[in-house]
């Protein structure tokens, strides 16, 4: 999901940088793509802007009715994300995809993290639990 969300501002900053396009229509475009098919507030922020309203507050009503499970911090650098976005010149807009950009990989590392701690602490459960097994069967 973090990997696919950088993706999804990865994509935004190239059709910002090289196409010009207006933000709705980089969403619209971007809600038909195949691997941004699981972000499922892309959908929800076109619907909301084709029925008239404005681009941050859709945004912010389709980040915060999500079914995806982000985090507190990491919603909120959506939820900044959807305030900025499309508000200064192209330049600017570039430098502030990267920053979110990075914000989104620290959040993928720490995610890796705590998967690396997790699957060691479980391969040792596992072994106790085996080991004691074995024990009670003796």
């Amino acid at each position: 999901m973090l990997e696919n969300t950088k993706y999804l501002i990865n994509r935004i900053k190239i059709e910002t940088e090289f196409l010009h396009l207006p933000v709705q229509e980089i969403l619209f475009k971007l809600s038909k793509a195949s691997q941004l098919k699981s972000i499922d507030f892309i959908a929800e922020v076109c619907c909301l802007t084709e029925k008239g309203e404005d681009f941050p507050n859709a945004w912010k009503l389709a980040v915060e009715g999500t079914d995806l499970n982000y985090k507190i911090e990491e919603k909120e650098k959506l939820l900044q994300l959807g305030q900025s976005f499309g508000t200064s010149d192209i330049k600017n807009q570039i430098m502030m995809l990267e920053a979110y950009e990075s914000y989104f990989d620290e959040f993928i590392s720490k995610a890796k993290n705590i998967y690396l701690k997790q699957a060691g602490s479980s391969g040792l459960l596992g072994c106790l639990v085996g080991c004691m097994l074995f024990i009670l069967l003796i």
